[in-house]
């Protein structure tokens, strides 16, 4: 007969530790799931995409917003995809960014468009342990904003180079019709003051000639009114 009496209590003292060593277990298993949980319900009610990486580079955690920017990433990450394989999956014709080198870009934002179309600002943050938080924040609509400013400043800058343009015109065309008005002025002027002189001494045949001349100035004047005329009408139009 052998005395097992303290093997028993050991063990029975062992299984109790055990048994406490469990209980804890699950109780901190419980707490690190609610916590979890809190987690995953604070970032789902930020309205931007959030996802966080492990130091290694794999995508850990997306919030529901995440989910819809890169459809089927919950599914992946139980996969154990890497940020870097997510990234080639969505921009497959660009050249892979090793993770180290998205670390590096802990700074400035990046404005990116996706294959659907939309643009998105993204913010990455290391974290202590040498992880990453991205955040991603939908900026379409201002971009289609600033397309639709910048389109209105090139037409707003295209109107004043035309109007410029058509003010020179306008000018130029002012001061030729000027000049060309003063030489039948001058011809008018010119005969006139020769028939007031000599209308004692100028015959019929000299007075026709006179006359004639007066009558064509005022033709070519009465042609050039009407050309400025029918020119202001279209440029009106065109204004």
């Amino acid at each position: 007969y052998t005395d097992v009496t303290r093997e028993r209590t050991q063990e029975r003292e062992l299984h109790d530790v055990r048994a406490q060593l469990e209980e804890r277990l699950d109780d901190r298993t419980r707490e690190l799931q609610d916590n979890r949980d809190l987690l995953l319900n604070a970032i789902n009610a930020v309205q931007d995409g959030m996802g966080i990486a492990a130091p290694d580079g794999r995508v850990v955690l997306a919030n529901e917003r995440m989910q819809q920017i890169y459809p089927g990433i919950d599914k992946r990450i139980e996969e154990g995809i890497y940020v870097p394989e997510l990234l080639k999956l969505t921009f497959p014709d660009e050249p892979a960014v090793p993770f180290e080198e998205l670390m590096s870009r802990n700074g400035p934002s990046q404005e990116k468009r996706f294959p659907d179309g939309r643009w998105y600002r993204i913010d990455r943050t290391l974290t202590p342990d040498g992880g990453i938080i991205s955040v991603y924040a939908d900026i379409t609509e201002y971009k289609q904003q600033q397309s639709t400013l910048l389109g209105q400043a090139h037409e707003l800058v295209k109107l004043l180079n035309q109007e410029k343009q058509l003010s020179e015109l306008q000018r130029d065309f002012v001061s030729m019709a000027s000049h060309e008005f003063r030489t039948p002025l001058a011809i008018i002027d010119s005969n006139a003051q020769r028939l007031i002189r000599r209308s004692d001494r100028l015959d019929s045949a000299a007075i026709l000639e006179r006359g004639t001349r007066i009558r064509d100035a005022v033709g070519r004047m009465q042609y050039l009114i009407n050309r400025f005329l029918n020119f202001t009408r279209s440029q009106a139009g065109r204004m």
